[in-house]
């Protein structure tokens, strides 16, 4: 996970985040990557393209430009230049394309409609505290250690990080 901003531990069904790599993603870019890993835990799959297409299916259409936010937070983070990236960011297209075509009668949102999901998850970080199950290289050796802490500075049980991220992501789908 050391170099993407978000894991899944599909067995305990936690989702980790590296604050060095998340902290430069926009909301909606945070917004794809936590349904990404979600869909890993929900469909227990080590599938790139399911949890992709999890993703996708939750996001096509929330918002002003979903489509292409969803098309661009995969070429942010896909960048090796695999075989395998490629095909994931082509099937992102692909099914864009598809959503597209089936539902020429969406409105787009409106920059109002965009501002209040955004205040509503600013709102959401001030009132819950904000999640950081990071990645932490010791400076000591170049062994990785998780840290699960919130912005509070407090340690939160696995039950509590569960439900917060569920909350979370309740929050965010809407």
């Amino acid at each position: 996970m050391a170099d993407t901003p978000y894991g899944a531990d599909r067995q305990n069904k936690i989702i980790y985040t590296n604050p060095k790599l998340a902290k430069n993603l926009t909301i909606f870019e945070k917004k794809f990557w936590l349904l990404h890993e979600k869909g890993h835990i929900v469909l227990d799959t080590a599938d790139e393209i399911k949890a992709d297409n999890y993703a996708f299916d939750r996001l096509a259409g929330t918002e002003f430009r979903s489509l292409k936010q969803m098309i661009e937070a995969s070429e942010k983070l896909l960048t090796s230049g695999s075989a395998y990236h490629q095909a994931r960011i082509d099937n992102l297209y692909k099914r864009a394309l598809e959503w597209d075509k089936a539902h020429p009668q969406v409105n787009k949102a409106t920059s109002s409609q965009i501002n209040a999901m955004n205040e509503g998850y600013q709102k959401f970080i001030q009132e819950f505290g904000t999640i950081l199950i990071g990645m932490q290289q010791s400076s000591s050796d170049s062994t990785q250690q998780a840290t699960k802490t919130t912005s509070l500075g407090s340690t939160l049980s696995t039950t509590s990080i569960i439900i917060i991220c569920i909350i979370a992501l309740l929050i965010l789908r809407k």
